[in-house]
């Protein structure tokens, strides 16, 4: 409810009392043959008297329209500037994001380099096989410790695309933990920020 329409029951009531009252002290004027001057001098006064009691109403939804419009500006002025606590929150908010943020580069950095250790891992072995077919001249020691290597290579080339899965995996968590951590906050600061706002009293509603 706006702070114009706050009172404006009150108001509106005591003006419709108030009339009905001065408009039958006016009937009281005309003169009829039931009643006497006298007793139509004294229902015109009381009319006339009771007329201005209602205006006690008027006044009582004028001081409230203005409490309204007061504690609004109030409200608004609060509004457009954050709060202790919204600071508070703000400043823990984007010190977290920025350690995710952190955290996720680094673990992009480790999933290049794995992939470089697996590329360069696989390109050997392409090579050291490659070495193995062209030569006849190789020894059987010399093989076996070629077999070796290739096997190491091509080991270490699978082990480096696992752990790049890995953080890929991790990474994906993480910037999941984000969204639905932003989400959260959100929702906090709209709660915080609906607590700025402060509703008008019950007594002032009407």
């Amino acid at each position: 409810m706006g702070p114009q329409s706050v009172g404006g029951n009150r108001i509106a009531l005591g003006w419709t009392l108030a009339i009905i009252c001065w408009i039958l002290a006016l009937i009281m004027l005309v003169p009829t043959e039931n009643t006497t001057q006298q007793q139509d001098q004294e229902v015109f006064l009381f009319c006339c008297c009771s007329g201005f009691l209602p205006l006690l109403l008027v006044s009582s939804g004028r001081g409230a329209k203005k409490r309204a419009q007061v504690q609004f500006m109030h409200s608004q002025i609060a509004g457009s500037y954050p709060s202790i606590q919204q600071q508070q929150m703000m400043a823990q908010q984007n010190m977290i994001v920025q350690q995710q943020m952190a955290a996720q580069q680094k673990m992009n950095a480790k999933i290049i380099l794995k992939e470089k250790q697996r590329i360069a891992a696989q390109q050997e072995a392409v090579r050291l096989q490659a070495q193995m077919n062209q030569s006849a001249s190789h020894t059987t020691a010399q093989m076996q410790s070629m077999l070796d290597t290739l096997n190491q290579l091509k080991e270490s080339a699978e082990q480096s695309e696992r752990e790049k899965q890995e953080l890929e995996q991790k990474l994906e968590e993480t910037k999941t933990t984000t969204v639905v951590q932003n989400i959260t906050y959100n929702i906090q600061d709209s709660a915080i920020a609906g607590d700025i706002h402060p509703g008008l009293n019950k007594q002032d509603e009407s």
